[in-house]
């Protein structure tokens, strides 16, 4: 069995206004994914690295917008997201609500995580 530890990032194109969409699902995601069921069971372990992967991404994600801030609101740009980052992104659609305009990016998020053999 070969494992890879440098796994490939993956990239998604995004226009601005979807970037600036993510970010706010984010900032949401941070406020809200960490309570109830979920953060009180017996995997703290497991909600500290979501906790943590969730940071980075926003911080990807922010820095990204910062760059592209003077660029029309249909400009699109790609930002490179690792699985694990993914991996996280896809845990918080399952426990925070979305907006319509989220559910439509979702999609581009999680097909990117299923592989075929």
């Amino acid at each position: 069995m070969i494992i890879t530890y440098k796994q490939p990032l993956i990239t998604i194109k995004l226009t601005k206004e979807e970037i600036s969409e993510l970010c706010i699902y984010l900032q949401k995601c941070d406020r809200e994914g960490f309570t109830g069921i979920n953060f009180f069971n017996a995997h703290k372990e497991r909600e500290r690295m979501y906790k943590w992967h969730l940071a980075e991404t926003f911080t990807k994600v922010v820095n990204k917008l910062c760059k592209i801030q003077l660029h029309p609101r249909t400009y699109k740009t790609s930002i490179k997201f690792n699985e694990i980052e993914l991996h996280t992104l896809s845990v918080m659609f399952k426990r925070v609500d979305c907006t319509p305009f989220m559910l439509q990016l979702q999609t581009r998020f999680i097909k990117n995580l299923v592989k075929m053999n």
